[in-house]
């Protein structure tokens, strides 16, 4: 078999994402030309998406040295760095193709998430520019420069600005993931419109089902639903209650009390954050490991499987779990101190007024950055598809 019917055959399997295939095809063509450097570097290609980088590593190094004027096995040795950490190394090989080929868009992107990685955001913007300038109709380039445009803290404007840029992206390529996952963190983080973002995200799954960022994505929306409860009942009427429970004993001196008080209260809130999430954290990981996906109504045909993906984007299910162990768990404690009820019912009114307001204040922030906005831009709308578009694969 010649060179470019090897070449054929492993692009081929690479597109059908059959890695496994593609490797033995690999293999085989390095051993039918040992000499030549186009072998091991697509061998070191395909390890690459096997992750198997040391040894994506030495295919690629073999190749640099039967070919050091070509470029794509620097580019491969900077893969293989970048995805064992070694950020320092990546920067002096991706270098080093860009000086054999200087016009490579992809070079720079990737040149873009190495300076990223190293803390270097205004590098990685220049570089981030430099392959939009170089191909500027490729979805991805254009997503990551304009993530990396939008700064800390943005302003209303900067906001919509990079929310149109992020809709231009989807003119382009209304099946590119990665922009609608943006596009989903824009819609919930910066205008409070979790809902068109959950829509988003399970657009996105449709067009990527296997993709675990979007899954994390979609588990963290289904989380974040009922945030003001979680406040509520987690920080607000127990932390009140304690610390006004603190008061009264610290007018007593016996060392039980205070023993009681650090093992009870002081412990708990060191540990995780807030008193009553001690006894939260078995039914928490629960409800987690349900919404988190696990169990896919798609890919399965267990009853039970399909049961528990609904469980899991409950938010009831969440609240009829949790309300017992939080109010339980705060009575408890009073019990166990000796902390009159009257002292300790005195802190709920306070906790629901200062969650409750902050809630209420953040909210009409929001709802006012989300209808300007929605005064002068179509809202976003799930679409349909009828074939899922292979995710583009970054290494």
């Amino acid at each position: 078999m010649t060179g470019f019917a090897f070449e054929q055959r492993v692009n081929a399997l690479m597109s059908l994402r059959r890695i496994d295939e593609a490797a033995k095809v690999a293999t085989e063509w390095v051993a039918v030309y040992p000499d030549q450097a186009q072998p091991h570097a697509n061998l070191a290609w395909v390890l690459l998406s096997k992750r198997d980088y040391e040894s994506a590593h030495a295919a690629a190094c073999e190749a640099s040295r039967i070919d050091p004027e070509w470029d794509w096995p620097f580019r491969l040795l900077a893969g293989a760095a970048f995805n064992r950490s070694d950020y320092p190394r990546a920067q002096q090989l991706i270098e080093q193709a860009l000086r054999l080929n200087p016009r490579n868009a992809e070079y720079h992107y990737f040149l873009a998430r190495v300076f990223d990685s190293l803390g270097e955001r205004d590098k990685a913007l220049v570089a981030a520019r430099q392959a939009v300038e170089l191909d500027p109709d490729d979805p991805e380039y254009l997503r990551a420069l304009h993530d990396r445009e939008l700064t800390f803290g943005p302003s209303d404007i900067e906001i919509f600005e990079h929310y149109y840029k992020l809709r231009g992206v989807l003119a382009l390529d209304p099946n590119h993931v990665a922009t609608l996952s943006d596009l989903a963190k824009v819609h919930n983080t910066y205008l409070g419109d979790s809902q068109t973002a959950e829509q988003i995200v399970r657009q996105a799954l449709i067009i990527d089902p296997i993709n675990q960022e979007l899954h994390s994505q979609l588990s963290a929306l289904i989380r974040e639903r009922d945030t003001w409860f979680d406040v509520l009942f987690t920080l607000a009427i127990p932390l009140f209650s304690f610390l006004l429970g603190l008061f009264v004993l610290a007018k007593r001196d016996t060392i039980t009390s205070k023993l009681k008080f650090a093992l009870y209260v002081m412990l708990p809130c060191m540990i995780c954050g807030v008193p009553s999430t001690i006894l939260f954290f078995v039914p928490a990981m629960i409800y987690a490991a349900m919404a988190f996906n696990l169990y896919s109504p798609e890919e399965t045909s267990s009853l039970i499987g399909r049961i528990m993906c609904q469980f899991g984007e409950s938010v009831w299910l969440r609240r009829a779990v949790w309300i017992p162990l939080a109010v339980g768990y705060w009575v408890f404690t009073i019990w166990a101190l000796e902390i009159s009820p009257w002292w300790a019912l005195v802190g709920v009114p306070f906790g629901l007024a200062c969650v409750g307001g902050f809630n209420s204040w953040n909210l009409r922030y929001r709802r006012r950055r989300l209808m300007r906005l929605q005064s002068f831009v179509a809202p976003d709308q799930p679409r349909s598809h009828d074939h899922a578009a292979p995710a583009r694969e970054m290494n």
